[in-house]
């Protein structure tokens, strides 16, 4: 059984008595938006719009790439997109090592502008698959340098609709760690390590292995980020677990929405006092979830694009972006909410905890949101602000190297997890309320602390 618990990271403890989190950019961590944001809902860091220029911001990453570039792109075309071509061909040119995988069914009719010594690979066109609806890159992921890897990822095909038209997001993280997870993915389709595919040894969609257990979570410049690739990662599952850990709200864009679980989740958060706002793109209006959705949300609430031609083409979830000490996580990629998404599709799904990057988001969605007719969205309090459910815990120090103090009355029993759901024997003082951990190894864990009326769990960070 998969145990998901709500994480919180960022704990300064101030006089003992509050919880203050700092708005700071995490330079490990960079988002763009194509359509225009509400920066008036900035909590110190300004969402960045990038009008029509997302192909330029990968051409630049791609122009600094020294010694390889792996590509899992669903799409790409050849009209303007040319600073792509350019980019792509300047790096062969000076000798980076580029791999290029593509969904088979789509047009990417760009690959033929590229110099013909970059080998690509297309995913199978059989019925029992579905798509490489990936829109990854990972750059320089075995350098020397572990500051020069990075991870491209997002909703973003390589095409000028995409680009200038269609709305989309992309996040980019500078981790080492990650860009080899990626690469490990990335290999599993291409069927070996080198330049040269594989076919016999390649292996797209449910002919994949899962993602290792420990190579899920990793931390980016001082942020947890989850990753997960489908179809065997249980990509929907995580979506409706970080939902369900939802204390204030819930913001959502998404294109393609047929799984009806995922609103109920949705809807099951809207019951308990979780305000939900959200944008669909009009091919979903005929599918479940929009009714589940409308017969709790109300049209100010959940809007519908209609877009004509253009798409509505962002995967986005955020869970208490509004609540900056309640563990504020976006949820995206390339991860449609659809059953095909689960279980056929090759697809990557992040999950950021990170306020500053939640509400970069958050400026973003909601504009889109009041654009498209929607009410406005409450704006994020500054200073010291408290988690209404858990406003009476506080848990320090945090990350600890052996004991934890719990200031909190009523404990009738404290349980500790790891990140797969393991629960470890702790020794636990109750006059005291310390938590003695110095047995426990290096790691993140989950600490479930019951008292007599409530349930609550936080995360601890152990560093010996």
């Amino acid at each position: 059984m998969i145990i998901f618990f709500k994480k919180k990271l960022y704990l300064s403890i101030i006089t003992g008595l509050f919880t203050t989190l700092f708005y700071s950019q995490n330079s490990k961590i960079t988002c763009y938006f194509n359509h225009p944001v509400n920066t008036s809902l900035s909590t110190g860091v300004n969402a960045t719009y990038l009008n029509a220029s997302i192909l330029d911001t990968a051409a630049a990453f791609i122009n600094r790439a020294q010694n390889s570039i792996d590509f899992c792109i669903y799409d790409f075309l050849s009209t303007g997109t040319g600073i792509i071509t350019t980019a792509i061909n300047n790096a062969y040119a000076r000798g980076v090592k580029i791999r290029w995988i593509y969904n088979g069914s789509s047009s990417n009719s760009g690959l033929s502008t590229l110099n013909t010594g970059i080998t690509t690979l297309g995913s199978p066109t059989t019925s029992a698959y579905g798509i490489c609806h990936n829109k990854f890159m990972i750059i320089d992921a075995a350098s020397t340098n572990s500051n020069n890897a990075f991870v491209w990822t997002g909703s973003c095909n390589f095409t000028a609709q995409q680009n200038a038209s269609d709305y989309n997001n992309v996040i980019i993280f500078q981790s080492q760690s990650m860009a080899q997870v990626y690469t490990g993915e990335f290999n599993k389709m291409w069927g070996s390590t080198t330049t040269t595919p594989n076919l016999s040894s390649s292996t797209f969609g449910p002919y994949k292995t899962p993602t290792a257990a420990n190579q899920h979570t990793f931390n980016v410049g001082g942020s947890v980020v989850d990753v997960y690739f489908s179809p065997k990662d249980g990509a929907d599952v995580q979506l409706k677990n970080a939902i369900s850990t939802a204390n204030s709200d819930l913001f959502f864009g998404i294109y393609t929405f047929t799984d009806n679980s995922i609103a109920l989740a949705i809807s099951t958060a809207i019951s308990s006092g979780v305000l939900a706002k959200g944008i669909e793109d009009q091919s979903s209006k005929t599918y479940q979830p929009y009714a589940t959705l409308t017969s709790v949300m109300s049209a100010n609430n959940f809007r519908i694009y209609s877009g004509g031609y253009y798409l509505y083409h962002n995967k986005i979830m955020l869970i208490d972006a509004t609540a900056p000490t309640s563990d504020p996580l976006v949820c995206t990629g390339s991860f449609n909410w659809t059953n095909s998404a689960e279980t056929k599709n090759d697809e990557n799904f992040v999950i950021v905890h990170d306020a500053s990057i939640a509400n970069q988001y958050y400026q973003s969605l909601c504009n889109d949101i009041t654009v498209l007719g929607g009410s406005p969205c409450p704006p994020i309090a500054s200073g010291i602000v408290e988690n209404q459910k858990n406003r009476e815990l506080l848990i320090y120090p945090n990350p600890t190297k052996d004991i934890v103090n719990i200031n909190l009355a009523d404990i009738k029993s404290v349980k500790l997890f790891n990140q797969t759901g393991q629960e470890f024997k702790i020794d636990f003082n109750s006059d005291l309320k310390i938590i003695d951990l110095k047995n426990i190894t290096n790691g993140v864990y989950y600490l479930q602390i019951n008292s007599s009326q409530q349930t609550i769990n936080k995360t601890i960070v152990v560093l010996h």
